[in-house]
């Protein structure tokens, strides 16, 4: 974890992230407020990084370019897929300051940090509770929203997790 000093000076006033550049740390910031300024033309989608819209487009023609030599999984850019490589060759170049745990990739250590300090940065606006990650604030917001993104193409019942519908798709097996 990056920590605040003369090289950094611009600290992120919600979790703290320090940058070289203030531009830097506003854009980082937009993660936090939501801000999105980036409108998929295809969808209502809309991102707070335009390198994030430009991944997301290649969801609607289905094209995933970069290409896994170990088991041929494709991917919508080149940082994802030497992300996925690490799984193969067991890299974990990130380290955790308090107790050595290591991780793949930065955002999990990020994460892993978290339950350290105590900090959880994203709030739910419906009920204040507070989590430690965007991805874990969205899954709970489903729960007053009523969302079900995950639809099984068998039965069609809608699930709030990826998780829930695999589960539900083994029924389906028997």
């Amino acid at each position: 974890m990056k920590i605040h000093s003369e090289e950094m000076p611009f600290m992120c006033s919600f979790c703290g992230k320090s940058f070289k550049r203030e531009r830097n740390m506003k854009k980082h910031e937009r993660c936090h407020t939501r801000e999105n300024v980036f409108r998929c033309s295809q969808c209502d989608k809309s991102f707070v990084y335009k390198a994030t819209l430009t991944r997301h487009e290649l969801t609607h023609s289905g094209e995933r370019p970069y290409l896994c030599s170990d088991c041929g999984k494709g991917f919508f850019s080149h940082a994802e897929l030497l992300k996925h490589e690490r799984f193969h060759t067991g890299h974990k170049p990130f380290q955790c300051s308090y107790c050595d745990k290591k991780f793949t990739q930065s955002c999990y250590l990020t994460i892993h940090l978290r339950y350290h300090t105590g900090a959880r940065p994203y709030t739910c606006a419906e009920c204040d509770k507070s989590f430690l990650s965007a991805n874990r604030l969205k899954r709970h917001q489903r729960t007053h929203t009523g969302e079900k993104p995950y639809l099984c193409v068998e039965c069609g019942k809608g699930f709030r997790q990826s998780y829930h519908l695999k589960m539900h798709q083994r029924t389906h097996l028997s």
